[in-house]
């Protein structure tokens, strides 16, 4: 199983897309169709500490976040968000710091154990 190639691959734009969805609906005000173009502020995300919900829920949320399709992001600084950045670019760049697998080294902030 440790050479299982399907490790290698990037997260497809789809699974992006529907957890970024999934994410912004759950921590902003959305209501509406999200467009790609649309900024993080348009739906609500406008200061550091909705940003830092978006970025936990993204990364730790196993209903919802990256968890929940397999990947795991393992240094949620990667992601940079701002409340400029477009929808897109949040796609983008959940792509580009995603890893396929399950975090097993128990370094998640959000993961606690009995």
């Amino acid at each position: 199983m440790a050479s299982d190639p399907s490790v290698l691959l990037p997260m497809p734009i789809s699974t992006a897309e529907k957890i970024c969805d999934a994410c912004v609906r759950a921590v902003g005000t959305v209501k509406d169709t999200i467009r790609a173009q649309d900024p993080l502020s348009k739906f609500g995300i406008e200061d550091k500490d909705a940003i830092e919900d978006l970025v936990n829920t993204i990364v730790n949320d196993e209903k919802i976040g990256v968890p929940s399709e397999g990947y795991n992001i393992s240094d949620p600084n990667k992601l940079h968000l701002k409340n400029s950045t477009t929808f897109a670019q949040l796609e983008d760049t959940v792509i580009a710091s995603s890893q396929a697998g399950k975090v097993s080294s128990g370094k998640s902030s959000a993961e606690k154990q009995p």
